[in-house]
C-alpha cells in the first residue's frame, strides 16, 4: 500500500512540476544556504502579515521552536528511501525540512501547510491515540484536507501580498479542468474569491475539494495498513469529544476564527462520503477492523503463598 501511495505521490509531483511554470515545480538544481531560507522566511512573514488579523503562521512557529531548514533529496531520502525527491516538506520534532529542489512557491506553499499540522498536533491535539479505527480514518483525512487547504489559502495571501501571479486562473472557468489537480483547487479557490464569493463560502468549498484530493491520495490506505499491523480493538473516544476535535478545523487562521463548517451537522461531519468518499476496497478493510473483538484479558495465575 505504502509502495502505491508513493507512485500516487510521485506521479502528483511530477505533473505538478509539468504543468505549471518552474517557480511552482522543481527548480533547476537545488539550492539549499541560509540564505535562501532567509529569503523564504521574508516572503512567509508577507503572506502571513496579509491575512485579516494575521494568519497566526510564524507565531506558531516561534511558539513551538520549530526550524525550518532547506535539505537536498537525498538528505529526504532518510526519511522515505527512494522517495525525497517527491518529499516537498516534512517536520520531525522541533525541524522542519524543506526540499531545496523546488521552487520558493512551491516551498511556501509547503511551509504553511507544515506549519499547519504543528498547531494541529500540539495545540489542537489532533492526535489518533484512543480512537476507533473509524474515527483514526476521519482524524486524518480532517488533518491533511485542513493542511492542503491552508496551504492554498496561504499561497493566495503571497499573491495578494506581493502582486505577483502563481497560478493564472483561465480566462474561461471550463478550461480548469484542463490543469493538474492540486493546481486545479488552487484555481478554482481564487477564481471563487475573485468574483467577489465570501471567504467563508470559498474556503467550504475548497475543503471539499482538499478531503477529495486526500481521498485520492489515499491517505485513508496508509493509515488502514498501518492499523492493521498493529490493531487494537475495543477503542473509541467519546462521541462529543471527537466531534469536538474536528470542529477545531477549518477556520483561515489558527483556531481564532470560527471554522468555515460550522454549517455542517454532526452527522456531516462524521460521514465518510462527506468528507471525500471511501473507495470499496478501504470500506471493507475498515469494516473488518470495525468487527474485530478485544482480546480477552488471561486471568492471573494464582501466587503460592510464600513457604515459611
Amino acid at each position: 500500500m505504502k509502495k502505491k501511495r508513493a507512485l500516487l505521490t510521485a506521479a502528483f509531483a511530477l505533473a505538478a512540476a509539468c504543468a505549471v511554470p518552474p517557480a511552482m515545480g522543481q527548480a533547476t538544481g537545488a539550492d539549499v544556504s541560509p540564505q535562501r531560507m532567509e529569503r523564504l522566511l521574508d516572503k512567509a512573514k508577507k503572506a502571513d502579515s496579509a491575512c485579516e488579523g494575521g494568519c497566526g503562521m510564524m507565531q506558531t512557529l516561534d511558539k513551538h521552536g520549530i526550524t525550518p531548514r532547506l535539505v537536498s533529496s537525498a538528505q529526504l531520502d532518510v526519511l522515505a528511501p527512494g522517495q525525497g525527491a517527491y518529499i516537498v516538506g516534512r517536520q520531525q520534532g522541533n525541524k522542519m525540512y524543506l526540499n531545496g529542489s523546488y521552487g520558493d512557491d512551491k516551498l511556501l506553499e509547503t511551509f504553511a501547510h507544515e506549519t499547519r499540522h504543528v498547531w494541529q498536533k500540539r495545540d489542537a491535539g489532533m492526535m489518533v491515540a484512543g480512537m476507533s479505527p473509524r474515527q483514526a480514518i476521519l482524524l486524518n483525512r480532517y488533518r491533511e484536507a485542513d493542511a492542503f487547504a491552508f496551504g492554498i489559502y496561504f499561497t493566495y495571501q503571497y499573491e495578494k501580498s506581493t502582486g505577483k501571479t502563481l497560478v493564472k486562473v483561465p480566462d474561461d472557468p471550463r478550461d480548469i479542468g484542463k490543469m493538474h489537480p492540486y493546481q486545479q483547487m488552487y484555481a478554482m479557490f481564487k477564481f471563487d474569491m475573485e468574483i467577489g464569493m465570501p471567504l467563508d463560502a470559498a474556503y467550504r468549498s475548497l475543503l471539499r475539494h482538499t478531503f477529495k484530493h486526500v481521498q485520492n491520495v489515499d491517505y485513508d490506505g496508509d493509515l488502514l495498513e498501518a492499523l492493521e499491523k498493529n490493531p487494537i480493538p475495543g477503542l473509541k473516544m467519546d462521541d462529543a469529544a471527537f466531534l469536538a476535535k474536528l470542529r477545531q478545523m477549518g477556520s483561515t487562521d489558527f483556531g481564532k476564527s470560527p471554522s468555515v463548517l460550522s454549517v455542517w451537522t454532526d452527522a456531516d461531519m462524521v460521514s465518510l462520503e462527506k468528507t471525500g468518499g471511501i473507495s470499496p476496497e478501504n470500506l471493507a478493510r475498515l469494516q473488518k477492523l470495525e468487527v474485530m473483538e478485544p482480546a480477552a484479558k488471561q486471568p492471573k495465575t494464582p501466587q503460592s503463598p510464600p513457604q515459611p
